[in-house]
Formats: structure tokens, sequence, C-alpha cells
């Protein structure tokens, strides 16, 4: 996991350093589906000031039936 987070935070450094936004930060957010909504679990600093567009970078889900067991958000907050 350690892994994957250094080359994600490599990738947004080399990727977007042409853009006016540089002092973005980059969260992981972990939710779980409790029957009625995501419920988030933990959100984690991955890269700070970086030079992304603010907002919903990628999102995935794991887990079976018609409504994932889990979501995991990666977003960028820029002030």
């Amino acid at each position: 996991m350690k892994k994957a987070l250094l080359i994600s935070g490599v990738g947004f450094a080399l990727v977007s350093c042409g853009n006016a936004f540089c002092d973005c930060d980059v969260y992981e957010d972990d939710y779980s589906w409790d029957g009625f909504q995501y419920q988030l679990n933990n959100s984690a600093l991955t890269v700070e000031d970086t030079c992304v567009d603010p907002g919903v970078l990628d999102s995935t889900t794991a887990g079976g039936g018609n409504t994932p067991s889990y979501l995991t958000v990666m977003r960028a907050e820029c002030p």
C-alpha cells in the first residue's frame, strides 16, 4: 500500500506541473456501506502541495451486491 501511495504521489507531482493550483493536498477517503449510506471510516493525506484541480480525482468500489460494501475516494483540496 505504501508503495502504491508513493507511486501515486510521484505521478501527481510529474503529471500536474503545468496547473495553476500548486498548493493542493490530495486525500484518500475510505467509506463503508452501513445499509443506508456510506460512512467515512478513514481519511488520510497522501500528497501535499501538488498541482492538481480541486475535486474528486478517482474512486473505486469493492464488495458484492447491488451496492458495493466499500468505497475509496481520492480527492484534492485547494486553498
